[in-house]
């Protein structure tokens, strides 16, 4: 336990953890590995390592000011709760800071606004100008705000608060994961009441952070190397279609490999099914996708943009006719009937 304000611990590479010895106490709710209960506390560059009788790595409770710096936060052996309780309290992230959770973790950070000693104290997780938060582990959610008091008495309004400064990032390799969730408000019994708690998110842009149809906070998918131009730069004039996938469209030009326009798909309702007002392609009918539509554009027009997926399909477009091969046949054609017609004449003289 951190009961010291203004302390810093500087771990210097090293690792707190919780030997097997360590003991439960009669109440889970406070079997932390690390508790910090002052204000003005620094941890860095170090790892501390939760085990299987801990529930949260470290619990910052009633805490303000405090800063976290270049820190692994392991919280992957125990038996529940969270690498990072940000509890009443204000923490910032500095530096890279990593959270890793286990097979019954919750979440990778929890703030949660609390009562303190019959008062209502919201809670605020800023992550600082160049900072980077990486989630490793087993758990989709990466910080998980909680607004657990605002109900209980509303003349008193609390406030959970994620900040992102500018410059910084949230990374994860985890499968369907979601950077910022909002839990719903509860009523006086504690049932959900279909609104979303009183919760305040600044900037996720600066993080690289868009909404997903949930309303919740995702990383945007990174766009794809940017192919090599051809020979000759901006005297080339690309010849774009538009190509799809399931979940977004480009335009691509197939005689120098670069893609624009990357985006997701727009879809409208029509006779039975969902149809893109951008590339036409459609969800829910026969039809995979409408005819590509064709647009031309010089190089100096076309910002550069990440490449199409080299599996997509080219799509055809233009008149597959072959006028030449009627030229042809019509010579052919006259040609004959001129013999006929100088033979008969022979005859008949």
């Amino acid at each position: 336990t951190i009961d010291k304000e203004g302390l810093q611990l500087d771990l210097n590479g090293h690792t707190i953890s919780a030997s097997e010895k360590f003991q439960k106490n009669s109440d889970n709710n406070q079997n932390h590995l690390v508790d910090v209960t002052a204000d003005g506390v620094t941890i860095a560059n170090g790892t501390l390592k939760a085990g299987s009788n801990n529930n949260h790595t470290l619990n910052v409770w009633n805490a303000q000011n405090v800063t976290l710096n270049g820190l692994t936060l392991d919280n992957t052996a125990t038996y529940g709760g969270a690498p990072l309780i940000v509890g009443a309290s204000d923490v910032t992230l500095k530096g890279s800071n990593t959270f890793v959770t286990g097979e019954k973790s919750w979440y990778g950070a929890n703030v949660d606004s609390r009562e303190v000693s019959s008062l209502y104290a919201g809670a605020s997780l800023t992550m600082a100008e160049g900072a980077s938060a990486v989630f490793e582990g087993e758990s989709p959610i990466g910080i998980y705000g909680e607004n657990t008091v605002n109900t209980q008495n509303p003349v008193v309004k609390t406030v959970v608060k994620v900040e992102f400064e500018k410059n910084t990032s949230i990374t994860s390799d985890i499968p369907d994961f979601v950077a910022v969730v909002y839990a719903p408000k509860l009523d006086g019994d504690g049932n959900p009441t279909g609104e979303v708690a009183d919760a305040d998110i600044v900037n996720p842009g600066n993080a690289g952070l868009i909404t997903d149809k949930d309303g919740n906070y995702v990383v945007k998918p990174a766009p794809a190397p940017q192919p090599q131009q051809p020979a000759g730069g901006s005297s080339h004039k690309h010849n774009y279609t538009w190509q799809h996938s399931d979940d977004e469209h480009w335009q691509y030009c197939a005689d120098c490999g670069q893609a624009i326009s990357n985006g997701p798909h727009t879809l409208q309702w029509k006779d039975g099914y969902q149809e893109c007002t951008v590339c036409g392609y459609r969800v829910g009918s026969s039809t995979a996708a409408a005819p590509a539509a064709q647009a031309s554009a010089p190089a100096a027009a076309a910002p550069a943009a990440p490449a199409a997926p080299a599996a997509a399909a080219i799509p055809q477009t233009g008149d597959a006719s072959n006028p030449m091969l009627w030229v042809v046949l019509l010579a052919v054609s006259g040609s004959a009937l001129g013999a006929l017609v100088y033979t008969k004449k022979k005859r008949e003289e």
